[in-house]
């Protein structure tokens, strides 16, 4: 088996920590399906995993203001987390967040602590662990 992919067997993943990925997508679901349609995708993940393998998260839907026990828009603490807010703004920043009217972009560029961890910038092999 090579290096890189004895490193992700689980056994060795609490080395690595969690994996953050943004996507940005266009789609024809109402904001509730999609984010149904993620809560699946996440326990499906899950059940293969005894630990928790996957947190899905549904940050923005254009610029809609969305609160209800199930789903608020935009993700209440999206401007507080950097392991989603940067790598949602690589993807999205120009996107404005529609509470703070502020870009992706500068909200992520105002995080103080910014070794929050390391960062893979596109193009950059997943499986390249040397920094």
């Amino acid at each position: 088996m090579p290096e890189q992919a004895e490193n992700l067997r689980s056994d060795n993943f609490k080395l690595f920590g969690r994996l953050a990925i943004a996507i940005r997508l266009k789609t024809d679901l109402e904001p509730q399906s999609l984010f149904a349609y993620l809560s699946n995708i996440e326990t499906n993940i899950d059940e293969m995993k005894t630990q928790r393998a996957a947190l899905l998260y549904l940050l923005l839907f254009d610029d809609l203001l969305l609160m209800n026990p199930d789903l608020t828009l935009p993700y209440p603490k999206l401007h507080l987390k950097p392991h989603i807010l940067v790598p949602a703004a690589e993807i999205a920043g120009d996107m404005e967040h529609p509470v703070l009217k502020e870009s992706l972009a500068k909200l992520s560029s105002q995080i103080k602590n910014k070794n929050w961890g390391v960062f893979y910038a596109q193009g950059k092999s997943l499986l390249d662990f040397s920094y």
